[in-house]
Order: C-alpha cells, then structure tokens, then sequence
C-alpha cells in the first residue's frame, strides 16, 4: 500500500521505522511454509514504482493506477500460464496520457472535498486486448479493495471462464451473479485459487 510506496511523504511524528511483521509478511511467509505458489507482487511494484514510464501508484488514489492494474493483470497471467493454468495473454493496443485522472485515479481526491484541486500529472489508460482462448481456467480470489478494482473494470471476467470473488472473505461475488455456494465447496472443485494482501 501506500506506506510502503511513499514512506518519506509520511510526517516524521507517525511514521516509524518498526520492523514488526506486517499481515502481508505474514500471509506470504504462510503460504510459503505450505509449499503453495505465491506471485509476490508487492516489494516488485515498490521497486517498479521508482524506474516504470507511467505511475502504478499516485498521490491521490488509494489503489494501483489503471496502469499499475494492467502491469499486475499481465504479470499474473505471465505468472498463471507458465504454471500450467491457461489464461489469456494482455496485449496493448494503445495509451492514452491524460492530465485529468479518470475515476477512479482520483478517488482519494474526489473525498476530500477541497477548494482548489490537486495538481494532476500525466497519467497512463492503456486499451488491452485479451488474446481470447475457447478454454480458460476458473479461479477463487480471496482478496480486498485491490482485487476489487479489478473486478468492476472486468479483468477477471475477461481472464477467467468462471470466477468467484470473495470479498475480504465475506461478501461473495460470482463472474454472473451473486454466489451462494460455501467457500469449502468450490476450493475442492476449482482450478486456481488466488488471495491479495
């Protein structure tokens, strides 16, 4: 999140230096302990923060840019293919840069309700093609507000044949329609399951 992409923007007063083990660290080192296969995107997107043509994160938004999405979404489906799963491949077709920050890039700002607006930078809206496959896999995805971006721009239904969001493991979202079938039930049943912290 943001504390680990702009820690020197914090003020000096709240900002501390713990190395206390984050529920991130935790969850990865869990996962790692289970032998199951983790794509760890988030010391890689801190440090391709710093050196990417476009922003993956902005001042004023709480979650990745649309382009920081696309980066993750093309990662993963590197990531899922070359495991075995068959997902499709993202492709762009073109950016668009824009100075005005189409929602939701300026979310944070949009609730701040200031007087003046905040100084905007060049911001990247890549179109993507899905190289489309007549089979793809299903998945589960455990995940946050993060995962939840996607799930409204569609990437997930574009990726996946079926998927079944669960949102901060309590609301349940199907790829149609809202799912009323138990977690434990599809986890037997699916191909891939994915969880974002």
């Amino acid at each position: 999140g943001k504390a680990s992409i702009y820690p020197d923007h914090f003020p000096s007063k709240w900002y501390t230096h713990s190395k206390s083990l984050r529920n991130r660290d935790y969850f990865v080192n869990e996962l790692n302990k289970n032998e199951l296969p983790v794509m760890d995107a988030s010391s890689w997107f801190v440090d391709l923060n710093k050196n990417t043509n476009y922003p993956l994160f902005f001042f004023f938004l709480i979650h990745w840019t649309h382009y920081g999405e696309y980066v993750f979404m093309d990662s993963l489906s590197n990531y899922l293919n070359a495991s075995g799963f068959k997902v499709p491949s993202l492709e762009i077709e073109k950016i668009e840069v824009k100075t005005t920050p189409v929602y939701p890039d300026d979310d944070i700002e949009q609730g701040m309700n200031l007087l003046l607006d905040i100084p905007n930078k060049p911001l990247a809206y890549p179109k993507i093609r899905f190289s489309m496959d007549k089979k793809r896999a299903s998945a589960i995805l455990i995940g946050d507000s993060y995962l939840y971006n996607m799930f409204v721009t569609k990437f997930y239904k574009r990726m996946f044949h079926k998927f079944w969001y669960y949102y901060y493991n309590e609301d349940r979202y199907a790829y149609n329609d809202f799912l009323n079938n138990e977690l434990n039930q599809k986890i037997r049943t699916e191909d891939l399951k994915q969880t974002d912290c």
